[in-house]
Formats: structure tokens, C-alpha cells, sequence
């Protein structure tokens, strides 16, 4: 197996999260949230849930492997929105938040990927917020409602030329 691009491990997790098809939309950080917060608030659905993921940072990993890999820690993020819907709030975000675990725990959404070891690091909640847009994200407003998953996911990458 070759080693993978962040880009490729990138695409990997938004076809697992369409493919289980409990989000309505999935998209890119900052260019795919406006699409989905104008889906949520113009739905009619009451259980619409979308998700965004954001490319984060690269770390060099505690193992250096040589032959023109390097390994990496590379951090993203997984903001996931509903609507307010039906049914206690509280317990729809846990049970979106159980599924993207899920999804990122299993080993057929990094098929065909270098992928070594995903790592939770944490649920960011928000507080009461004026709008949910690029610049903020988490927290609560006009009826949607958004968190945030981190993860560290050490993986063997790739580089065209020398990087």
C-alpha cells in the first residue's frame, strides 16, 4: 500500500459520512457552509442534519519514516448541524455525535489509505450565538443548532518533489 495524501483521507471521510446517509449534506470548510446552513434553514424536514469538515493542521509525527514518506498527525475537524425538529435537542446532537464516531472508527472509511491511528480528542458544545456562519460555527441560533469534533489522525503521506 502507497502512502495517501491529507487531501484523499479528506475525501475518504466525506463519502463515509454521505455514504451512511444520515446527513443531507456534507461539504468542505469555508467554502461549503454557507450551501449548508441556507439547506438547514430552508428545509422543512425536522430531523435535516449537514456536516462540514475542516482541513487542519500537519504535525510531524514522534516516528520519521524514511524512503520518501513522512509521517504525520494531521488534526481536522467535524462540525455537525441540525435543525431544532422534533424531539429533545439534546439528545439528537449525542446521537449525530455517536454516529460520526462511529464512522470515524471504522476501518472501511480509510480503505485503501495509510492511515495508522484516529484519535477523539474532543466535543467543542458553543453557547447561545448571534448566527451560525464562516466565522462561527459552534454554539446555537435561529434554529440551528452546531458542534464540533476533533481528531488527530496519524497517517503516512506523500509529497510531490521535495517537500
Amino acid at each position: 500500500m502507497s502512502a495517501s495524501t491529507p487531501y484523499e483521507l479528506l475525501t475518504a471521510i466525506k463519502s463515509a459520512l454521505k455514504d451512511n446517509g444520515s446527513f443531507k449534506y456534507v461539504g468542505y470548510y469555508p467554502e461549503e457552509v454557507t450551501k449548508a446552513m441556507g439547506a438547514i434553514q430552508n428545509t422543512s424536514k425536522t430531523n435535516y442534519a449537514a456536516c462540514i469538515i475542516e482541513d487542519g493542521n500537519e504535525t510531524e509525527s514522534l516516528e520519521y519514516l524514511l524512503n520518501g514518506f513522512d509521517n504525520i498527525d494531521f488534526d481536522i475537524g467535524i462540525y455537525f448541524y441540525i435543525s431544532r425538529g422534533t424531539g429533545t435537542i439534546i439528545k439528537r446532537l449525542h446521537e449525530y455525535e455517536v454516529i460520526i464516531k462511529t464512522i470515524m472508527s471504522l476501518s472501511a472509511t480509510y480503505s485503501g489509505l495509510t492511515v495508522n491511528l484516529t484519535r477523539f480528542i474532543s466535543t467543542e458544545k458553543g453557547i447561545p450565538t448571534g448566527e451560525i456562519n464562516e466565522t462561527n460555527m459552534i454554539g446555537y441560533a435561529d434554529g440551528i443548532f452546531g458542534r464540533k469534533l476533533n481528531y488527530t489522525i496519524n497517517m503516512q503521506v506523500t509529497r510531490a518533489g521535495n517537500c
